[in-house]
Order: structure tokens, then sequence, then C-alpha cells
């Protein structure tokens, strides 16, 4: 995963900040993954740059199996705290040059 230097860096020092005020996933929207995906309490479903876990929030009512992977560790960090229950994975991350 390619993560521009300053985005990795701002990212790394705000995820409360980042939490606080990025909005939250319209509903309709949820509803319509959910249903186009076919989630199911079984299904094994892996939030990709889960950042703060805005929208693994939405993922824990549908599924038991939820891996969420971010390559920023203030934002894994701060996902830990909110979501202790949820796996969470480092992904490697290649800088910019």
């Amino acid at each position: 995963m390619n993560i521009h230097e300053k985005a990795a860096t701002g990212f790394d020092r705000a995820g409360d900040s980042y939490e606080r005020g990025r909005p939250e996933y319209p509903q309709e929207a949820m509803d319509f993954l959910a249903q186009k995906l076919d989630i199911t309490p079984t299904s094994v479903v892996v939030d990709l740059g889960a950042g703060t876990g805005k929208f693994t929030k939405f993922l824990i009512p549908l599924s038991t199996k939820i891996i969420a992977v971010e390559p920023v560790a203030g934002m894994r960090k701060k996902f830990q705290s909110l979501f202790p229950a949820i796996q969470s994975l480092k992904a490697l991350q290649k800088k910019f040059h």
C-alpha cells in the first residue's frame, strides 16, 4: 500500500481528531452494501484501510468475523481503543519518494 509521507504523518498524529471530525457513512449506503455483498453472521469481512473504524462500526451487527487492516499506527491505535475485540492488523506501507 502506498501512502504519501505527509498523509501518513498527519493521520498518525490525528486519530482522535479524525474520529471526531469525519462524518458517519449514510445508513442507506451501508444497507445497500450489506444486501449486495450478502454479508451474514458467518461472513469473514475485511475492512482494508480501516482507519478509526467508521466503516467497521457498521459491520459489527452484521458479522462476527471482522478483520481490520490499517497501515498508520496512530489510526490503528485509535481503532483498537474503540474496538478492542476486533482483530486489527498492521498493513505494510510503502512511502512515496
